[in-house]
């Protein structure tokens, strides 16, 4: 993205047009900034391009929130063709259960490799707007998710991954792995 990293940080009004990253060992890539940390908020930025990389990869931001789970992301789009391992999602790759608001996504987002191979069935946190949300061990009924689409975005395992056999779980329109999916509800 156009920041590596922002902490205690305020992005507003950016556009971004025809982004192209190719690392395919990167972690923590978004089309805004890599990672946005704690008492950070990104607002009204759209976004739209390619991201190749290895996990936590978003259109907007790759890793969302740090560990005082204050900061946001509301108002904001991108259209993303974005492919890697797990962790991917149209808005953000991973979130640390930080606001996010109003935000629609579209494109295309393709996972690889399982996130969890330990469970019967793989766990890939591949979702339209939020590819992996953190547990909130806490029991907390905050919402963290508010008026968020994901737009025509198509959501595909690779194919030498597919089987028949298999239950592909956290690959959802919304949002790809939440507590439920790692059987913990």
């Amino acid at each position: 993205g156009i920041i590596g990293s922002a902490y205690q940080t305020t992005i507003t009004n950016c556009s971004v047009s025809n982004i192209s990253y190719n690392a395919t060992n990167a972690s923590g890539v978004g089309g805004i900034v890599g990672q946005l940390g704690n008492s950070s908020y990104i607002k009204r930025c759209t976004v739209d391009g390619t991201i190749i990389g290895r996990n936590n990869l978003g259109g907007i931001a790759g890793i969302a929130g740090g560990m005082n789970k204050i900061g946001s992301i509301e108002d904001c789009h991108a259209d993303m063709t974005i492919k890697g391992e797990n962790n991917i999602g149209g808005i953000a790759g991973s979130s640390n259960r930080i606001l996010i608001k109003n935000c629609h996504a579209s494109g295309i987002l393709t996972a690889s490799i399982p996130e969890y191979e330990d469970f019967n069935d793989p766990i890939y946190s591949l979702g339209g707007v939020v590819g992996s949300i953190a547990t909130d061990w806490n029991g907390s009924e905050e919402k963290i998710l508010v008026n968020c689409v994901a737009l025509s975005t198509s959501l595909s395992i690779a194919e030498n991954e597919q089987n028949p056999d298999k239950v592909y779980k956290g690959v959802h329109r919304v949002a790809g792995t939440t507590v439920n999916d790692l059987g913990m509800d």
